[in-house]
């Protein structure tokens, strides 16, 4: 599904319409839109304590800095940045494999939870959350990415490939397939949402900003 609005979706009875985000508004024409009024009003979920709880003495400056100036690096960077056009997807918010219901034959009969999900720009659409992984630029420059990590990677491939097939054997265009493969988008992705999770780390370089 998708649309050419960017908010919450809701059901009319007589089919789907996008609406304001609370806490944010809209409903938004452009990306641009979007992030410049979420930026706007962005509070990080944790309060300055408990990040110096759980980030190293050495490091606590420079992350609380980046995790307090990110919004309006997202703010500045959607003024420039020459977002992928509509229609838009409809992103799930929650897209654990807890919420994929499946049946003995490995077909998908069901996605639950959907009450977070909302109508974003493309460059907001990340891996199911299982295979997320931190962007390396978040955990700093002395970061080596684990084993995990890369095993994840090879998942991620694996999953666009998938994906891949699915759009042509459905006729569907690449831009799922497209925007997964871009690693710089899916680190800018990742970077929005663990902000939004209340993730410590180092917010100064994210991805495609």
């Amino acid at each position: 599904m998708r649309f050419h609005m960017i908010g919450c979706i809701t059901d009319t009875g007589n089919g789907y319409s996008v609406g304001p985000i609370p806490g944010i508004g809209g409903p938004f024409e452009t990306s641009a839109d979007f992030f410049v009024q979420w930026a706007a009003g962005a509070a990080f979920p944790l309060e300055k304590h408990k990040v110096q709880q759980i980030t190293p003495s050495e490091h606590f400056g420079e992350v609380w800095n980046s995790i307090v100036n990110f919004p309006s690096q997202v703010a500045k960077f959607a003024e420039s940045y020459n977002f992928r056009k509509g229609p838009l997807p409809v992103i799930h918010g929650y897209l654990y494999r807890s919420n994929i219901l499946m049946s003995g034959d490995c077909n998908v009969d069901a996605i639950i939870d959907w009450e977070d999900a909302i109508v974003a720009p493309w460059e907001l659409v990340e891996f199911i959350k299982d295979l997320r992984v931190v962007p390396p630029a978040m955990n700093g420059p002395s970061y080596q990415e684990s084993l995990s990590a890369c095993q994840k990677r090879d998942k991620q491939r694996t999953y666009v490939k998938y994906v891949r097939e699915t759009e042509e054997k459905q006729l569907l265009d690449s831009t799922l397939s497209l925007v997964l493969s871009n690693s710089a988008v899916q680190d800018f992705a990742h970077a929005f949402w663990l902000w939004h999770e209340g993730k410590s780390g180092f917010y100064r370089n994210s991805g495609i900003m």
